[in-house]
């Protein structure tokens, strides 16, 4: 724990060096076997309660080296040789430890660098191709995704904390939430960002599945972290939507905004879920097919909403009256408004006067 809580220091040092100083720090610190110390000390997901400083250490390393240059671990992730290897690279690990750690602090931190790892701006054009590609070979995202599916079974089970929970209980509860949140943000900031390869993940069956798993589950807090990624995934990509209602994903949201008192604007999650509607709503055609399902499917469920002037409920109702998405003006409720006079330029004298000679003085009109 004091080797690492040393390499913590030093890399911490090396932060204000000039970028050429920190980049030889290091290659110094690389040619020393930093790397392998990494793998090492990131193996296991849990450790005993005297070493898990050394994971909270490790990471902070991990992450100072990651804000330096992020290619130093994609390099070494795809300089391997077998798939016992690949098993072993530091991205392989923080996606084991996202998923099976035991301490909320290690979940933070390895989302942050899980985050960096896949995010194609702060990569290489010559290293983009190869280590998104490994990435989604070695399964990464598959294990994500099933990660992401257990921790949602849990928290379904493990209800909302409340209660009778004993002190263990409540603990494990939130380190299901901890989790459940750093997954969502991997995935989320890889929305829209791997062009073909993410394509697969986003419309399957795994994602959605454990989507409306978290949305049926009993904390807000979660609960609102899944709208947001399925407003994000709408956004980017319209045919998402055949996905969302496939998999019932709009019914438990709308559910909760009825359970709720017809929609009160007092959780964070009966924002978001409503701020997903009225996208929907305003989307100028783009989302049709959502929009037709929820009129098909949840049109007494809207009914209710708007009763409880629940303006994207009736912007949706109002658009279904002629078949197309509401305009502005009878999404405001300004389509009665009586049309206004036209206003004619009064004929003065002057004008009449500059008539040429033997011109009828009639004017049309």
């Amino acid at each position: 724990v004091q080797v690492w809580g040393l390499l913590r220091e030093l890399c911490t040092l090396a932060h204000p060096l000039h970028p050429i100083e920190r980049a030889a720090f290091y290659r110094a610190a690389d040619a020393a076997g930093v790397l392998t110390a990494f793998r090492a000390a990131l193996r296991r997901p849990s450790l005993p309660e005297a070493l898990a400083a050394v994971h909270v250490r490790c990471l902070d390393c991990v992450l100072l080296c990651l804000n330096h240059d992020p290619s130093l671990l994609r390099r070494a992730a795809l300089d391997v040789t077998s798939a016992a290897e690949a098993a072993e690279t530091v991205p392989a690990r923080l996606v084991a430890l996202l998923a099976d750690g035991g301490e909320m602090g290690t979940l933070t931190q390895a989302s942050e660098a899980l985050r960096i790892l896949l995010d194609p701006g702060s990569m290489e054009p010559a290293e983009q191709n190869a280590f998104l590609d490994a990435a989604y070979e070695r399964g990464h995202f598959d294990a994500l995704l099933t990660a992401l599916a257990a921790t949602a079974d849990g928290l379904r089970d493990a209800g909302d904390g409340g209660g009778a929970a004993s002190a263990a209980e409540e603990a494990a509860g939130w380190l299901l939430v901890c989790r459940c949140e750093g997954l969502l943000e991997v995935l989320s900031s890889c929305v829209g960002k791997h062009g073909y390869r993410s394509q697969r993940w986003m419309g399957g069956g795994a994602l959605w599945g454990a989507l409306v798993a978290l949305l049926r589950q009993p904390r807000r807090s979660v609960r609102a972290a899944a709208v947001r990624l399925v407003r994000l995934l709408l956004s980017e990509s319209a045919e998402l939507g055949a996905s969302a209602a496939e998999h019932a994903a709009f019914e438990p949201m709308l559910s909760q905004l009825l359970a709720d008192g017809g929609g009160r604007r007092d959780t964070l999650c009966n924002s978001a879920i409503l701020q997903l509607l009225r996208d929907v709503a305003e989307s100028d055609g783009r989302l049709s097919f959502v929009r037709m399902h929820l009129l098909r499917r949840h049109r007494s469920q809207l009914q209710a909403l708007a009763a409880a002037d629940v303006h994207p409920a009736r912007q949706l109702l109002v658009g279904d009256a002629d078949g197309g998405p509401p305009s502005p003006a009878r999404a405001h409720g300004e389509e009665n408004r009586p049309p206004e006079s036209p206003t004619f330029a009064p004929v003065t004298i002057a004008a009449k006067r500059t008539l040429p000679p033997g011109a009828s003085q009639t004017l049309p009109g």
